[in-house]
């Protein structure tokens, strides 16, 4: 029996009420040729377990596991990757959705990019209106509307080395690269686990492995569409430790009991800053490359005095001057983006007429508030959408 294209890992803890949608998005993919391991890290097995056994039954595409003990992130993901067989892997986390056709859209990439190592798909988000329902909910679709582009895998690298953007405000840039919004290549996966022993790694393993990726591939594609829709929540881990310390210590203690990584943060003392705390993991990785990178440039200094709400006068100042230094930078930057708009207009590549109806009609859809019952109905309405999209690269006709 042949591997399948895709691998898709479903680590979960805790979360059954989240994973069910995870779950149900895959059962309404177009594209078969996929396999899902779902690793349950709970104490508790049977919550997350009747989901599973409920809405999958015995469809072989499908396959739990439940660790004898109970791991750390990494170390869960790292298990869930040992049961895969699949030529491209991914990691779908437990509170994100696939739009039906995200996998038919990756393999069409696939064998029109087949030299990528790395996938890129966008997220967009459901805000549910109460924490306590996990139904009813707010679809919020992303203005951007680009069209795909293989990308320098180094120019992404020193992109997320710089800190250049808060992470929030990154845009389509926040999920380049990473594996749990696309897709990395079986061959890729293999190099980085001889070279430095797993693929996840770290306090948070989404960035680890994305840095991993981005030193061991040459090239990403970007899809230049929408392939998931991400479930908005407190129960995240980021937003709990981010608002409170007591929360970020006991999600660090899960990576290292006595805290002695503290004194080789990036930002020393800034314990609480999600920014700092990839920093970290971003220069573990580089470390085991034997590529050390000097965060000192202050972006990261002004990233992580945000997370903590850290208003010193010395800050300001520092931002003052990396303003001014960016503006100029900018300003260099935005005559070379001109000049090289007009050269692609007189060349005659500009946005063809379909291309702008597109641009247009997705426009006025992300002008509306769509008011959902449940995050499967916001499947249906960004399904619905993005097919009707001619020049979209989800297009299914």
């Amino acid at each position: 029996m042949k591997n399948p294209k895709f691998s898709i890992i479903i680590p979960t803890k805790d979360r059954h009420h989240f994973v069910s949608y995870s779950l149900k998005s895959l059962l309404n993919q177009t594209c078969n040729d996929f396999e899902c391991i779902l690793i349950n890290n709970s104490e508790r097995e049977s919550e997350t377990k009747n989901v599973f056994d409920e809405l999958i039954g015995d469809d072989p595409r499908f396959k739990y596991f439940r660790p004898k003990k109970r791991l750390s992130m990494d170390k869960n993901w790292e298990y869930g990757l040992e049961k895969t067989k699949g030529d491209y892997i991914s990691v779908l986390i437990d509170k994100v959705m696939l739009l039906p056709g995200c996998l038919s859209m990756a393999q069409r990439s696939i064998n029109e990019h087949s030299d990528c190592e790395i996938l890129s798909w966008w997220s967009e988000a459901y805000d549910f209106v109460e924490e306590d329902d996990s139904h009813s909910g707010f679809y919020k679709p992303t203005g951007d509307f680009n069209l795909p582009q293989v990308c320098n895998s180094e120019k992404e690298l020193l992109r997320k080395l710089n800190f250049l953007y808060h992470r929030s405000r990154e845009g389509r840039f926040y999920f380049r690269g990473k594996v749990c919004f696309g897709l990395y290549k079986r061959e890729m996966v293999n190099k980085i686990k001889k070279n430095i022993g797993s693929l996840f790694s770290g306090i948070s393993p989404d960035y680890a492995s994305l840095i991993a990726g981005l030193v061991c591939s040459k090239k990403i594609f970007d899809i230049g569409a929408v392939g998931c829709i991400s479930l908005n929540s407190a129960l995240s881990n980021g937003r709990r430790a981010q608002n409170s310390e007591s929360e970020q210590i006991k999600f660090l203690q899960k990576f290292d009991p006595n805290l002695d990584f503290l004194n080789n943060l990036p930002i020393k003392d800034k314990f609480r800053s999600t920014h700092n705390v990839v920093a970290f993991d971003y220069k573990e990785i580089l470390k085991k490359y034997g590529k050390p990178f000097d965060f000192s440039n202050g972006y990261l200094e002004l990233w992580t005095s945000e997370d903590v709400n850290d208003k010193n006068l010395s800050m300001k100042l520092r931002f003052l001057k990396i303003r001014n230094r960016l503006e100029k930078m900018l300003s260099k930057e935005f005559a070379r983006k001109i000049i090289k708009k007009i050269s692609i207009m007189a060349n005659g590549f500009f946005l063809n007429q379909k291309e702008l109806q597109d641009e247009k009609k997705h426009r006025e859809f992300c002008l509306k508030k769509h008011k959902c019952n449940s995050p499967l109905e916001a499947l249906e309405i960004a399904h619905n959408h993005y097919s009707s999209l001619r020049s979209s690269p989800y297009n299914l006709k």
